[in-house]
């Protein structure tokens, strides 16, 4: 049915983009991956495709394709809120977020996930790096647990390099290679004769990664536009009256001179003194006429 709706077409887009070869693009469980995402609620979809995709509307975003503001971050004084900025943004808040976040995944992948110590904490270790933004992950940088067996080892290693051919962006978009689950399957196998359910082991991971980027997404927002609805209409507010002065400090030399009655016929004092929806109707003539 994957094949009939279009993977196929989606598999050949896909394949143009990155240097990917075909077998490296097939070690990715691409059935567990888009299984993930049908599951989730509407808005967490939505979320998580903008996530997988790079398309949340950070700052630098809404700069390249509405002009908005100045594409800096807003919470810390980095000039460009790039897209992975969001995620290693130095703030407090944020800081300690990802160590609240990163415990969180690794109790998930713990208590739910049954995931094995040796497989576990390489893993947390790998997504601790890249929101360290760490220069290099391979097998050489990642944390490997004492005391695992060499059979332990080698399925590790093998997990590790087949998703560090495909890329460590991925792994966090939840783009995971197959190798994860049958090393865990392998250990269940050899070791306790158990059957071990590799699918849903594939999406709870898979799950827990994109439940981990939305709260540290959410908490970003929570900063920037306040956490209550009066923390945010105030911020609005200053927003709002710094846009205006600004329009009648520095709009006189923006304007044609037949759009500057904008200006000429009141006075920012009078704009400001106005109903909320007057000074947002008169900012956008402002900025229309500005065009």
């Amino acid at each position: 049915m994957r094949n009939a709706g279009g993977w196929r077409l989606q598999a050949a887009y896909l394949l143009k983009k990155p240097t990917w070869t075909r077998q490296v693009f097939d070690s990715v469980d691409w059935f567990n991956h888009g299984d993930s995402l049908c599951q989730l609620a509407n808005p967490n979809q939505i979320r998580a495709i903008k996530f997988i995709n790079r398309c949340l509307p950070t700052h630098e975003a809404l700069h390249l394709r509405q002009k908005r503001d100045n594409g800096h971050c807003p919470n810390c004084t980095k000039p460009v809120e790039a897209y992975y900025h969001v995620f290693r943004c130095p703030h407090p808040t944020m800081q300690d977020k990802r160590a609240s976040e990163l415990k969180t995944f690794h109790d998930t992948l713990k208590d739910t996930a049954h995931t094995p110590r040796w497989i576990r904490q390489p893993i947390v270790h790998i997504v601790e790096l890249w929101l360290a933004d760490a220069p290099l992950i391979n097998v050489t940088t990642i944390h490997k647990p004492h005391n695992i067996t060499t059979v332990q080892r080698t399925l590790l290693y093998a997990a590790i390099q087949e998703q560090g051919r495909f890329g460590w962006d991925s792994f966090v978009r939840g783009r995971i290679t197959t190798k994860w689950a049958k090393a865990i399957a392998a250990r269940y196998q050899a070791e306790d004769g158990e059957y071990f359910q590799q699918h849903d082991w594939t999406r709870r991971c898979i799950r827990s990664l994109w439940t981990l980027f939305e709260n540290l997404w959410l908490t970003r927002n929570s900063i920037l536009h306040g956490v209550t609805l009066t923390k945010q209409q105030t911020k609005q507010k200053q927003a709002l009256v710094a846009k205006i002065q600004d329009a009648f400090l520095h709009g006189h030399y923006q304007l044609h001179p037949n759009d500057l009655t904008l200006l000429d016929r009141t006075s920012a004092q009078q704009i400001l003194d106005s109903t909320l929806q007057y000074q947002e109707k008169w900012l956008s003539s402002f900025h229309q006429a500005r065009r």
